[in-house]
């Protein structure tokens, strides 16, 4: 399996070398990250029989409200493919309550094969690939910064992706792009409109939810994790597209997902029996 090795993530003021090797991958983040050792860090296998109904989220649906963005600007950052908002998107209610996030970024996280990629498993089982929408809530914290530090600074919308017969039309725009950041650390503007909400599930009101950490360094643990249970789906040339995306070191960018970590004294909440 070919060797993938990233470095350089930038968050907020915070720069550090990691990547998902043998020898700088997951198990030696700790070495410089102490986050790692925590009690509640990300990602997690969901365990489908201890997770528990929630009454509350299921009457109080989440609401997720993304705006189109115009000529946005995507980039490899050397460990993953990610989108920059800046429009006005905004995720609120159900787990959130009145609280209102906004959308700062997406990336995504995925296998050299279908089988592996996903960072959250179910039961077990991987997905083929999993895309992160991150967002903060500027009201309560300020800046994205400052979020970070704070126990519930974040709300990652995870989506899981499965191999499909049929292209995702929405997710061909970013496929067409990623020849011109093939490399690391290179960037450009997509030429048009790009709606990040047709890369949601057809039913977004069934969700797992879990207090947890961020899944790269710096791995604060000031994550509300938010878990569609229905997956999306692209084709299997949209997926090699992703594969076919290059580390700091001119490798395949490949195999960028952490590990599982341990529930530990966590609940993970369900808005859907």
């Amino acid at each position: 399996m070919p060797l993938c090795i990233q470095k350089l993530v930038h968050i907020g003021n915070i720069i550090m070398e990691f990547g998902y090797g043998p020898d700088d991958g997951p198990t030696h983040w700790i070495l410089a990250c102490p986050n790692a050792g925590g009690r509640h860090q990300s990602p997690i296998d969901i365990e489908t029989e201890m997770v528990k109904f929630d009454h509350h989220l299921h009457r109080h649906h989440l609401k997720i409200d993304f705006e189109k963005e115009h000529n946005p600007e995507v980039m490899n950052n050397g460990h993953s493919f990610e989108v920059e908002i800046r429009e006005h998107s905004t995720l609120t209610g159900g787990i959130l309550g009145h609280e209102e996030y906004h959308l700062r970024q997406f990336h995504f996280h995925w296998g050299l094969t279908d089988h592996t990629g996903s960072e959250h498993t179910v039961n077990g089982k991987h997905y083929a690939a999993e895309l992160h929408f991150v967002t903060y809530d500027p009201k309560k914290y300020g800046t994205f910064k400052e979020a970070l530090g704070k126990e519930d600074g974040l709300a990652v919308l995870a989506v899981f992706i499965k191999v499909g017969k049929h292209e995702n039309k929405e997710f061909e725009k970013l496929c067409d792009l990623m020849h011109s950041v093939e490399k690391a650390h290179t960037s450009c503007h997509m030429k048009g409109v790009f709606h990040p909400s047709k890369l949601l599930p057809s039913d977004t009101t069934k969700y797992y939810t879990y207090p947890g950490s961020l899944t790269t360094p710096p791995l604060s643990e000031c994550v509300r994790w938010i878990i569609m249970e229905e997956p999306i789906h692209v084709s299997e040339h949209q997926l090699k597209c992703l594969r076919h995306l290059k580390d700091a070191h001119g490798g395949p960018l490949e195999d960028n997902f952490r590990p599982t970590m341990p529930l530990g004294d966590r609940v993970v909440k369900a808005s859907f029996k």
